[in-house]
């Protein structure tokens, strides 16, 4: 199942504000900001790390279940590929959005854990001719995501002051944007990746029956949000032609920053946006630039949202929003809104993901809140619990409850089908 999660509370930027709450940090203290940006950075090297090894780990359970014609130990093996899958795919979701355009990744992985456990549902054996096919096509083609996940690795080590975080002129954020670009480019040619026939599973692109836009049209969608009147030197390439997720990728200069931005080929939403122009002060209030962000989405047609996460650094304040129905929050659509505390300007902007699977409906919960807490273990102490909307294994969205809590040290969120209690997810956030 898929697994991106990234606008959970009390996730990986360890600083969050739940709801419509603003954050208790003291933004205005330069060392707090710092000791917050330093937690950051290290979780996502912890995960980023993760994610290498994880994936490493799965191509070598392959391995052991091809050369094995015990039925049980072939099934050992194939359990340790999906548990692994799974693992990369939560340490993928820990990664931050705006620098990790995994789409394609994420998609092997899950299309990888899917197969893995169709066989094991359906006990296959070990010597199944045409599982033994796709599972020799799997670890071949494993070969490319370890290697290019490998030579980033290896990159992002040798480069002094890497970092995950975007900075004022900080090159090496472009390093891991480059960097997962490519490893992203090289997956989507994996036979795993490839499109197969649509079905109807409860979601859909949202965009792909609107009408194509022209590549001018998707330019003055993203100048009036800079406010350019100059396109001179602007361009707009298009990527997917001819599939309901294609986009135009727009790249230009205004004064004297350059602004790069996504928008779709259907309907011309914009799906993501940058400006990288240098921000030396704080003059804008937090508040009031939460307040902006939401004001800004509205503008861009997301008027159902909830405030997820919020970061202030580098003079930048970083808001994560989850679109809501009936207004419960949907989980794996996170909107992020960077905003400039200089002069309140939108910076960056990303919801790729809330386009690309709406909700269609959702069934009636059957079962409450302290129902399903009685299902849980009594090890894991629950210290908060939401009510969400969540993709299940089958891709469908269904009413759930997230619930967040420790067990032995470890930070844990667990999310439970509201309608007959069955594990949807269990993500470790420490």
């Amino acid at each position: 199942m898929l697994h991106r999660v990234t606008w959970l509370a009390a996730a990986t930027l360890a600083v969050v504000a739940i709801g419509t709450s603003v954050g208790y940090w003291g933004y205005g203290q330069k060392q707090q900001k710092e000791s917050f940006a330093r937690m950051a950075e290290t979780q996502y090297e912890s995960a980023f790390h993760n994610l290498v090894s994880d994936v490493r780990g799965m191509r070598a359970e392959m391995a052991k279940s091809l050369v094995t014609r015990d039925n049980t130990v072939f099934h050992e093996h194939l359990s340790d590929v999906s548990r692994l899958c799974y693992a990369a795919e939560s340490s993928l979701s820990r990664l931050p959005a705006d620098t990790t355009p995994s789409n394609h990744l994420q998609t092997y992985l899950h299309a990888v854990d899917g197969a893995v456990n169709d066989w094991i549902h359906h006990d296959t054996g070990a010597t199944d001719r045409t599982v033994r096919q796709k599972l020799s096509t799997f670890y071949k083609e494993s070969a490319t995501v370890v290697s290019q996940l490998g030579d980033l690795q290896t990159q992002l080590g040798g480069a002094q002051g890497a970092s995950w975080i975007r900075r004022n002129n900080n090159t090496t954020t472009g390093l891991a944007l480059d960097g997962m670009r490519k490893v992203d480019t090289q997956v989507a040619t994996l036979s795993a990746v490839k499109p197969t026939p649509p079905v109807d599973t409860g979601t859909t692109v949202s965009y792909a029956k609107e009408p194509i836009v022209t590549s001018a049209s998707a330019l003055r969608q993203v100048t009036r949000i800079t406010g350019a009147k100059d396109t001179k030197g602007w361009q707009a390439k298009l990527y997917r032609q001819n599939q309901p997720t294609g986009y135009y990728r727009i790249t230009g200069t205004f004064k004297g920053a350059n602004v790069w931005a996504e928008v779709s080929q259907h309907g011309g939403h914009l799906l993501m946006y940058h400006n990288d122009r240098t921000v030396q002060t704080s003059k804008y209030d937090y508040a009031q630039a939460a307040n902006d962000a939401a004001r800004w989405l509205a503008a861009q047609g997301f008027t159902h949202v909830e405030r997820q996460e919020g970061l202030q650094y580098d003079h930048t304040a970083m808001f994560t929003f989850a679109p809501t129905v009936g207004g419960v929050p949907v989980f794996g659509q996170p909107i992020q809104v960077h905003v400039a505390l200089d002069n309140g300007s939108v910076t960056g902007f990303n919801a790729a993901k809330a386009y690309e699977n709406p909700v269609t409906s959702v069934p009636d919960r059957k079962l409450t809140v302290n129902q399903l807490q009685k299902r849980l273990s009594p090890d894991f102490e629950v210290r908060m619990e939401r009510q969400v909307i969540a993709l299940n294994e089958h891709h469908q969205y269904v009413p759930a409850v997230a619930f967040y809590g420790t067990m032995k040290q470890e930070t844990f969120c667990v999310v439970l089908d509201a309608r007959d209690g069955t594990e949807v997810l269990v993500d470790q956030l420490t």
